[in-house]
């Protein structure tokens, strides 16, 4: 309903209670009078069933969060170990220079020919080394 229509129609509601009011008889005035003050009743109390949905909605949300959580892998954790491993064993050359990509954040057709990545290492050391040496 419209505001509009919905004054007019309190308007005749109230218009017709008027013409109406002295023509009830005792027993259906009180009845009609226990009847809104049960609705007056009924619309002070909270409705906390109107919040448990959503609350149950959120508790179930973060109950998900906190069970996945210390599950979830953690690449940051794992790659400053194995970064302090092998700088650790590696203590002439610059350890960025000598670590591997990360697998899972590389093209896989980057491992399809390992031998060149191998033959192209061996090249660039190499060269170094004449070029140190000479």
């Amino acid at each position: 309903m419209s505001p509009q229509t919905e004054h007019e129609f309190q308007d005749r509601l109230r218009a017709l209670y008027r013409r109406t009011g002295d023509e009830v008889d005792t027993a259906t005035a009180a009845r009609l009078r226990a009847a809104r003050r049960t609705a007056l009743e009924a619309a002070e109390r909270p409705q906390l069933g109107r919040w448990l949905v959503p609350a149950g909605a959120l508790t179930a949300c973060l109950l998900a969060v906190v069970m996945i959580w210390p599950s979830a892998p953690h690449p940051a954790r794992h790659a400053t170990t194995s970064t302090t491993a092998i700088s650790t064993a590696t203590n002439d050359t610059d350890a960025s220079d000598s670590l591997p990509p990360d697998p899972d954040s590389t093209d896989p057709a980057l491992y399809e020919d390992m031998d060149f990545y191998a033959w192209l290492a061996q090249q660039s050391t190499t060269t170094s080394h004449t070029a140190r040496g000479g």
